[in-house]
């Protein structure tokens, strides 16, 4: 997670999309799907065409988003048979939730480092 905040010159400068993008080590690509799921769920196709990719790398985003435990997916089943599915981001509050507990985690990780200095 350092890494990556490195390269912004300041906490502060970074979007609310930086910090989610740096706090689970998510390329510039899934970063981008994530935040176009945040605003509506979507099918793979949709997200396809959001980030203007084929199919297959939607669906390779959304198995790491999901694989990060980021984005859930819904099942719709339509009347003519089939299934759907759709892809929701992760509620704001347990996003948040999430997001404490990784910093924590580094926090805690970053002090037991310096002890050892």
């Amino acid at each position: 997670m350092i890494e990556s905040i490195k390269a912004h010159k300041q906490t502060s400068e970074m979007t609310h999309h930086d910090l989610v993008r740096h706090v689970f080590s998510l390329s510039e690509l899934e970063g981008s799907a994530y935040a176009h799921l945040q605003s509506r769920e979507m099918t793979v196709l949709g997200l396809s065409r959001k980030l203007d990719r084929d199919r297959t790398t939607a669906q390779r985003v959304l198995k790491r988003l999901a694989s990060s435990g980021l984005v859930h997916k819904r099942v719709h089943i339509p009347k003519g048979g089939g299934r759907k599915y759709y892809y929701a981001a992760l509620e704001t509050d347990v996003l948040k939730g999430r997001m404490h507990k990784k910093a924590d985690a580094w926090h805690a990780a970053l002090k037991q480092r310096i002890e050892l200095i």
